[in-house]
């Protein structure tokens, strides 16, 4: 064999993969068509340049909101956006993270590169370029594009996806987003803030379908708030000319004029050109086959993070890495679960949620009761002036199964609860420990306690009165 691991793909699947790999002495090859493109989607046309952007536009949303605080200036504010230099800050912060993610930087840690299109020529051996490359193991890591559907007239457009979105070159006037996502409420709030009028437009009846439905109903009285617009139960028609789309509402069909449409709608897996037949490998309605293991139906070759067509996450690649590492290096083989996933929608507030859904309690028949608390005890939230934050919880005993917080910073939140959730620690753990004052994670004790007063029934109250009187 040429190598022990051959990861094609060098975005965060592929690094999750390969950068440990050599780290441990095994002979790594990292695939990719091109240098430009190592850190993948990532970091070149999605989480990084996306809450970069959105760290701008709260900036100027929270400069706008100063005169309720005493803050006031001698005139109305006029902000004047130059949106070139917002998005070479972006480019700037890109760079500051790109410094570890070069491929210059990657071989001083043992991974060899090849360049090109890679596609397997057996089951132990892929083609780079006019080059055979074989190894022990192969890890497929190709990631995911946009999914564009084909809307009538589509041709005539020159639409956005996450993917060119950062090719702008001026903030749009009119800017039409199709799909209410994580990627199409994120865009939504930081183009309206930043002075774009903005559109969404979702075919199902509800925004962010992975999260709970009050999570997405809170998250959307916010942005509605702010200016965005939606239609939901909408489905666009077609393309009528190259800025105007035929919409079909549940108040009739309208015509959208637009400067700029994202088409946010999903992802479609990026392997169509590897010849995944020549390694033996099964493809079900394009994906291919995988068992709990992550292994394709060639035993030599796996797929990690998109490329495995289950939920597309940059930190689900953690997830998917280190799962293959302890299975390539440990004789007791672990499957893969979801079950302790947490997730982030980055708008402001956060949307963050964890662990297993109230539709999944049901499918599972398990047993368990909801618990819903708001902000109002946490000081942090009084203090830092929160808009309505809730925190939804599901139970079983004394034990943590899942949630949703909608709340500034919910993403880091809820992590503790995380925590408490995959290792099974009891909320009296939480109730245990002492919380600084007055922190935002605070929230999390006064979960513990508003538990624990509800538990706390008059019989035992009784009980505990007697113990006094007994030993005082």
């Amino acid at each position: 064999m040429d190598y022990d691991i051959i990861v094609i793909g060098a975005g965060a699947a592929g690094l999750n993969v390969a950068t440990p790999c050599a780290k441990l002495g095994l002979k790594t090859l990292l695939v990719d068509k091109s240098p430009e493109l190592v850190g993948g989607e990532c970091l070149n046309t999605g989480c990084v340049p996306s809450k970069a952007l959105l760290h701008v536009a709260k900036l100027k949303r929270d400069a706008e909101r100063l005169a309720p605080f005493g803050i006031t200036t001698s005139g109305a504010i006029d902000f004047q956006i130059d949106f070139q230099k917002v998005f070479g800050y972006i480019r700037d912060v890109q760079a500051s993270i790109r410094e570890h993610e070069t491929p210059e930087f990657l071989q001083t840690l043992g991974i060899q590169f090849a360049y090109g299109k890679a596609r397997f020529t057996s089951p132990d051996s892929v083609q780079v370029g006019g080059q055979v490359h074989r190894a022990r193991r192969i890890v497929i890591a190709t990631g995911s594009k946009p999914l564009v559907p084909s809307i009538p007239g589509v041709e005539q457009v020159s639409y956005l996806t996450h993917e060119n979105l950062w090719q702008l070159e001026e903030l749009p006037k009119e800017f039409l987003i199709v799909g209410a996502g994580p990627i199409g409420m994120e865009m939504s709030q930081a183009f309206t803030r930043l002075g774009s009028n903005v559109t969404v437009i979702e075919q199902a009846n509800r925004l962010l379908l992975r999260d709970s439905e009050e999570a997405g109903e809170l998250i959307g009285k916010h942005l509605s708030a702010e200016g965005v617009k939606f239609h939901l139960n909408a489905e666009l028609l077609r393309f009528t000319s190259p800025n105007s789309a035929e919409i079909r509402t549940p108040d009739g069909t309208i015509e959208q004029r637009f400067d700029q449409v994202l088409i946010a709608i999903g992802k479609a897996l990026n392997h169509d050109s590897l010849d995944v037949e020549k390694a033996g490998i099964e493809v079900d309605n394009g994906r291919m086959k995988l068992d709990p293991y992550l292994r394709t139906t060639n035993k030599r070759v796996y797929a990690c993070g998109d490329a495995a067509g289950q939920i597309y996450l940059t930190h689900v690649t953690e997830l998917h890495g280190a799962l293959l590492l302890w299975n390539f290096f440990s004789p007791l083989k672990k499957k893969l679960s979801y079950d302790d996933l947490s997730w982030v929608t980055f708008t402001d507030p956060e949307v963050a949620t964890f662990g297993l859904s109230e539709k999944q309690l049901k499918e599972r028949g398990a047993n368990y009761r909801r618990v819903v608390q708001g902000f109002d005890d946490v000081t942090r939230a009084s203090t830092d002036h929160y808009p309505e934050s809730k925190l939804t919880v599901y139970m079983k005993g004394d034990y943590i199964l899942g949630g949703t917080m909608i709340a500034p910073n919910a993403g880091e939140l809820i992590q503790e609860l995380v925590l408490a959730k995959q290792n099974k620690i009891p909320l009296r753990k939480i109730l245990e420990k002492t919380y600084a004052y007055p922190t935002a994670s605070r929230i999390n004790r006064w979960l513990a306690i508003w538990e624990y007063d509800r538990k706390t029934t008059d019989t035992i109250k009784k009980v505990l009165r007697g113990a006094f009187s007994l030993l005082n």
